[in-house]
């Protein structure tokens, strides 16, 4: 009967989150179908999801990015994202991306609710805190509009990221093998994510190091697990960094646009301005989170230490997230690469809430039971419905993208992602020649030839006819690790002037194939990661064996 009874609220849990989830779902696309607003942002991450068909064999994907051999695997982490690919192959793209978001929402419900609890030990404020988070405005503006699909897998990560820290910074020194893990699956999900975490953890390191000056036992023992944290979160995560520096260091590759910081930070006057709509186009706090400033700064003087804290560094990162900081001290640095400083806000809202409902959690715990309930009730439903207007609202505004394009629709969305491209991660050189590669132009010394072509998600093959011997450049992105077969018989491929696979061939009828390969140091990194990962899962279970024998010794 015991049993029953603390079994009876775990599944009650599970069933409102799950519910939950379905909800979320459902505001994304209550009519089954996705929409393209004001970017091909939604094809991009929809196509690379659909690219990881044969990932484990090359990084390279023939079938799709208008077939042109695009290595985008190898430069945007795919780990958290591969479980989509069954879905997909399942379901269709659309509804398996639509089950894969469910279940990422699920996640993320359970993911803030186990970390609240072990924060403040409290059921109540580990749900308030769970619903919070995951119906956040900025989640939502994630997921409705920006598409931000590493994005919103990352904040799975962050609440036991921040939890694990925290039991590091008060001295449960084991602590820092889960702080890693939990590091490295950002890196595996977001990279500029992970940059803003990092700075995070970074800024919160140093606060601690300051408040312990004098103390240098516990320097020595923090600075001990720091160079621990960092070696394994470096090692685990080899196996994306070191390929993607490889390719870096082999030729120039064309990313994303550098941003001016100072130019894209908000004004702190025309984010709260915007905050105060219901337009998750905004990318802002959100009316709630507005409150929730308001609540802070009114409080923050009467709390405990922690809350001082915990209130001090939301308001900073909300600072930090504007062109109250002078960004302009940073451009032309690799601190650009986030951006935008509105990637901050994130964070904010993260801590944000951590305030909030660890305020609520102490007036409940200082028997002012009605207060504490009537305010999360409150925050919940305030969240929830908020959250349903701006789903209702992005659904009624116009696209930027025309048609049929800007409906994604799962029986049409097949030929769209065929046909999609980018140009992201191009070889520089390539860049240069996008037309004619992308026009498929097979070459024999710089001349068009004819030539017929079938592809498969790991290689591509042409056939054709030389009438004399020539260098010929295929319309294909050279990588470090590309292979290359004349007549089923490997040969030596070269970079050719655009960019392209090139190689010489001799008089005569020829089936010449490109495959797409992990280098020999890929495959190393590959190892360490898979080795690492092994070592900190002994780790672990080492650590948990020895709290069972603590326990049963008390």
């Amino acid at each position: 009967m015991k049993n029953k009874n603390r079994l009876m609220p775990v599944l009650l849990v599970q069933l409102l989150f799950i519910v939950l989830s379905v909800g979320y779902v459902l505001a994304m696309a209550p009519h089954g179908t996705l929409v393209a607003r004001d970017s091909y942002d939604a094809y991009f991450h929809l196509t690379r999801i659909q690219a990881l068909n044969g990932i484990f064999q090359s990084p390279v994907n023939f079938d799709l990015w208008n077939h042109v051999g695009n290595g985008t695997a190898m430069f945007y982490p795919w780990l958290t994202v591969l479980p989509a690919l069954p879905l997909f192959n399942l379901f269709g793209a659309v509804h398996g991306f639509l089950v894969f978001l469910g279940l990422v929402t699920y996640a993320t419900l359970i993911s803030s609710y186990l970390s609240f609890r072990h924060y403040r030990k409290g059921q109540w404020a580990a749900l308030l805190f769970s619903v919070l988070y995951t119906f956040s405005f900025i989640r939502a503006s994630n997921v409705l509009y920006r598409w931000g699909v590493g994005e919103y897998i990352a904040m799975i990560f962050i609440p036991p990221l921040f939890v694990a820290f925290r039991d590091v910074l008060l001295e449960h020194w084991s602590a820092w093998v889960w702080v890693a893990v939990w590091f490295s699956l950002i890196v595996y999900s977001h990279v500029l994510s992970a940059v803003v975490v990092g700075v995070c953890l970074f800024l919160l390191f140093l606060g601690a190091l300051v408040g312990h000056i004098g103390q240098w036992q516990y320097w020595r023992r923090l600075w001990q697990y720091a160079v621990a944290f960092l070696a394994t979160a470096a090692c685990l995560t080899v196996a994306f960094w070191g390929p993607l520096l490889e390719q870096q260091r082999y030729q120039p590759i064309q990313g994303p646009s550098p941003f001016d910081l100072s130019k894209s930070a908000h004004p702190l006057g025309s984010l709260l301005g915007q905050s105060l709509t219901i337009d998750v186009r905004s990318y802002s706090l959100g009316f709630f989170l507005v409150v929730v400033c308001v609540g802070i700064l009114l409080t923050i003087w009467f709390t405990d230490t922690e809350g001082r804290i915990l209130g001090g560094f939301t308001l900073f990162l909300l600072l930090f997230s504007t062109s109250v900081f002078p960004w302009a001290a940073f451009k032309d640095t690799p601190v650009s690469i986030i951006q935008y400083p509105a990637r901050f806000l994130g964070m904010f809202s993260f801590f944000a809430l951590a305030y909030t409902v660890r305020g609520l959690a102490q007036l409940f715990e200082h028997q002012h039971h009605v207060l504490a309930s009537l305010g999360g009730w409150a925050a919940v439903l305030s969240v929830l419905v908020l959250f349903g207007l701006s789903a209702r609202a992005l659904w009624h505004t116009q696209t930027l993208i025309p048609q049929p394009w800007a409906t994604i629709a799962n029986d049409t969305v097949a030929d769209h992602l065929r046909q999609f491209n980018q140009r992201d991660y191009f070889p520089a050189n390539a860049f240069k020649h996008y037309q004619s590669i992308e026009s498929h132009d097979v070459l024999l010394d710089g001349k068009r030839v004819k030539a017929s072509e079938v592809f498969t998600s790991d290689h591509m093959t042409w056939r054709l006819s030389s009438k004399k011997s020539g260098q010929l450049d295929l319309p294909v992105l050279n990588y470090k690790g590309t292979q290359v077969l004349l007549d089923n018989r490997r040969t030596i491929g070269v970079e050719s002037p655009r960019g392209t696979v090139q190689l010489t061939v001799p008089k005569g009828r020829h089936d010449v194939t490109v495959c797409g390969a992990y280098t020999a140091f890929s495959r190393v990194a590959q190892l360490i990661s898979l080795l690492v990962a092994g070592l900190v899962l002994w780790i672990i279970k080492k650590q948990s064996q020895a709290t069972t024998v603590e326990t049963h010794t008390r």
